[in-house]
């Protein structure tokens, strides 16, 4: 068994494009008028005797010493408000103090930028609305119901009163309209288009949980297509491009390659699903009653007959008294589990299964690993979102995102607006880097397979292979003169080890070679983690070395958009700061504490080193450990850290993994939720109003700076290659400049960060050249 505290990035981002949760109070203080750069009028005035400079100097330092002192005050109490309104009336620098006037310039340019993101907001609400009126103008097909929706997603996202978008009566209409499109099409079998839709209403309500169950139904049905009915799914892809007026010759071809289920299937046997259906029903967290769990089960399979696409797939359900006889037997099977009296034993698991596959036999005749499938799936998704099988054919991606490495060449692959498979960027040290793949190739075939048309988890099951075997991947490369070469590269697949810890601006090719600062001359260093593998904590501490070499005097700890991963190693890393105490507790079924990790004295490092660590929607999991207890220990005043952003996504239960079928499968159930040393529940519980990690300084992003943000660190990371495959870094190639996050005012999250750690520099400029205290406060 195996515990994780992670989660698939697939979740994580998919809620984090939608989950822009921020206080209306914070905004509305962020928004007000008057955000003016004029500091300290009443010393301007003042109708006493002129004061000698030296004095003034004097008197403008104290003034900014005690104003550094309720800056970091703020953090410590929570008190968004005050923080606020004290980067907006910053006092004047005096003297000589070049560290006085450098805070007080970032503080200047923290309002600014929030003064533009204001701007931003006002016009981007008026271009919403209109949009928004356009497409409720027109007629209201599927596709413009779907468009308004996004509008009204927007709205409610850019809105400083949430509640007034919903009330709306062009959302409330819409709202209504939207359900009632979604409803004809699933029951005209357009299961993608229903799934859009409910989709699209379950966000725009926040996750309210009234459109939860049709959202959980819809998915259940894409995954059943994506397996068995591939084809009808790009059919059914196809047609939605069209109705958005995608251009016929843009649209992707089928491609059928590895579409077969049989092979995925193969290994999955009645005592594999058995097992994990049994522990299921007894040993979740929520400990939901196991006749639902096995009624929902006998409901999947019921579901996959009920399908008419699944007709061309299996013959037997073409046979509509074969089939009315099968889906009869499995509501009459569902009946009878519901009101089952016995113990949930394995033999009860058993001879349910056992009937859904007789009674198969007798009518349609369903592959007996396609029940098997579909009963463990339904099973599984009765209990909670992140509780899953995972399957044969899924192990090598389960492992990959928990191990932190993978066979492979070693690239970082993405589909472009041609839904071309596009090479992001090769990883240094690997085959694909040794080759001379670059950035912006187009890979056309792996192993003379055409690869267009294929989802990007199906190219890297072609790419991925066992280690020292070879794979061939033709690519297609614009040269300058934008001539096409077709080029065939023959690479042998090796273990890539993936790097979690990443620095402020990348200097080569190596994955650890970076410049850790992002601000050199106050000497704050920048530490993005990306997520919890095997080697986070090493890689980190051999960050931390050079940071510490260089006198670092603060860190900005960069948990934004983290997913999660090992929890072992999201422990250690908040050891570096906390020297002793609870870092995590694990909360059962019986809401008592059942385990406990704690620091371990003597590897606290940054104890009394200032430290704001950044979170925001898309920070999951163990980055909410991580955030949360540091958050804890700094409000006791006993590390010197404080965090700083948006509230987190609230994925805080625990996934224990089980082995299936002497490790030919597995599946992850939950089974506790953890708890922050102070007894908070990290995860977002049904119905509950509070969850994940709520930042000390909230400070929104919009939409649109997100999205810029993501697009500049991105390309940051990027390794550029020259004609030879060697990395190229001078001026003629530059690379994009992650400083343009805060000269631009892209990011004022990281904004405010800085303005809150350059508030304790002057106090480290008495011991200039001393380096920080490497025991912790407390």
């Amino acid at each position: 068994m195996t515990q994780r505290a992670g989660n698939e990035v697939e979740s994580v981002m998919r809620a984090s494009s939608w989950r822009c949760r921020v206080s209306s109070l914070v905004l509305a203080i962020t928004s007000l008028a008057g955000w003016s750069l004029t500091a300290a009028p009443a010393l301007a005035q003042s109708a006493e005797p002129a004061t000698p400079p030296a004095n003034i100097a004097a008197a403008n330092g104290a003034a900014i010493d005690q104003w550094s002192q309720q800056v970091w005050a703020a953090a410590r109490e929570a008190n968004t408000i005050a923080f606020y309104d004290l980067v907006e009336r910053v006092p004047i620098p005096g003297g000589d103090a070049a560290l006085d006037r450098n805070v007080i310039a970032t503080a200047a340019s923290l309002k600014d930028s929030i003064s533009k993101r204001e701007e931003l907001r006002t016009k981007r609400i008026e271009e919403v609305n209109k949009d928004l009126d356009k497409n409720l103008a027109a007629e209201m097909t599927d596709s413009n119901i779907s468009k308004s929706l996004v509008s009204a997603l927007e709205l409610h996202m850019l809105s400083l009163d949430k509640n007034a978008i919903i009330k709306d009566p062009r959302i409330a209409g819409l709202i209504s309209r939207g359900e009632s499109a979604a409803k004809a099409a699933e029951s005209r079998g357009d299961w993608l288009n229903a799934s859009l839709l409910y989709y699209r209403l379950f966000y725009l309500l926040d996750q309210k949980g009234r459109y939860e169950d049709d959202v959980q139904r819809l998915n259940q049905r894409l995954e059943m297509l994506r397996l068995y009915a591939p084809k009808r799914l790009w059919e059914l892809r196809i047609a939605q491009l069209k109705n958005e007026g995608v251009a016929e010759e843009k649209l992707p071809p089928y491609n059928g390659k590895g579409a077969d289920f049989h092979g995925k299937l193969k290994a999955v046997t009645m005592e594999m699903v058995v097992g994990a259906v049994h522990r299921a029903a007894t040993q979740g967290v929520e400990r939901i009653a196991w006749q639902k769990v096995l009624a929902n089960a006998v409901r999947s399979v019921r579901m996959l007959a009920e399908m008419g696409d699944m007709q061309g797939t299996f013959e037997g359900l073409a046979d509509p008294v074969a089939r009315t006889q099968f889906i009869d037997a499995m509501k009459q099977a569902e009946e009878r589990t519901l009101n089952a009296k016995a113990s949930a034993s394995v033999g009860e698991v058993w001879d349910t299964l056992q009937s859904v596959v007789r009674a198969s036999d007798r009518t349609v005749k369903l592959p007996k690993e396609a029940i098997f499938h579909e009963f463990a799936n339904g099973a599984l998704d009765e209990l909670d979102e992140f509780s899953a099988v995972i399957w044969p054919d899924e192990l090598v991606r389960f492992q990959k995102s928990t191990q932190g490495k993978f066979v492979g060449v070693g690239v970082q692959i993405e589909l472009n607006e041609e839904q071309m498979v596009r090479v992001v960027t090769p990883l240094d040290g690997t085959p694909a880097y040794r080759a001379g793949v670059r950035s912006g190739d187009i890979i056309k075939t792996v192993n003379g397979n055409d690869v267009f048309g294929l989802s990007l988890d199906q190219v890297v099951e072609f790419i991925t292979g066992p280690a020292g075997t070879p794979v061939t991947i033709g690519l297609e490369r614009t040269t300058p003169d934008k001539q096409k070469l077709a080029i065939e590269k023959r690479l042998n697949r090796a273990v890539i080890p993936l790097k979690s810890i990443k620095g402020w601006k990348r200097l080569g090719a190596a994955e650890d070679d970076w410049d850790w600062f992002v601000d050199p001359v106050n000497k704050i260093g920048y530490v993005r983690v990306t997520g919890f593998t095997d080697d986070t904590t090493a890689d980190f501490d051999a960050a931390l070395s050079q940071m510490l070499a260089n006198g670092m005097k603060g860190m900005v700890l960069d948990l934004r958009f983290n997913p999660g991963g090992l929890l072992d190693e999201a422990v250690s890393l908040t050891n570096r700061w906390v020297d002793r105490g609870v870092i995590v507790s694990t909360q059962g079924a019986g809401k008592q504490i059942e385990s406990q990790k704690f620091a371990m004295p003597g590897r606290s490092l940054l104890g009394a080193m200032p430290t704001i660590v950044l979170i925001n929607e898309g920070s999951a999991s163990a980055s909410e450990i991580v955030s949360g207890a540091l958050q804890k220990y700094g409000r006791d005043g006993l590390i010197k850290a404080y965090v700083v952003g948006s509230r987190s996504y609230g994925k805080g239960s625990v996934q224990d993994v089980y082995w299936l079928a002497d490790g030919q499968a597995a599946m992850k159930l939950t089974t506790q939720y953890y708890m922050l040393p102070d007894r908070r529940i990290i995860h977002r519980l049904p119905g509950a109003e509070k969850w994940g990690i709520e930042p000390d300084i909230s400070v929104e992003m919009l939409p649109s700076q997100t999205t810029d943000m993501l697009l500049l660190r991105r390309a940051t990371d990027v390794m550029v290659l020259d004609e030879n495959g060697k990395q190229v870094i001078d001026e003629k190639t530059p690379l994009p400049d992650p400083s343009d996050l805060l000269t631009k005012g892209t990011d004022v999250q990281l904004q405010a960060a800085l303005v809150l750690l350059g508030t304790q520099i002057p106090q480290a400029k008495l011991a200039e050249g001393a380096k920080p205290d490497k025991s912790p406060t407390n």
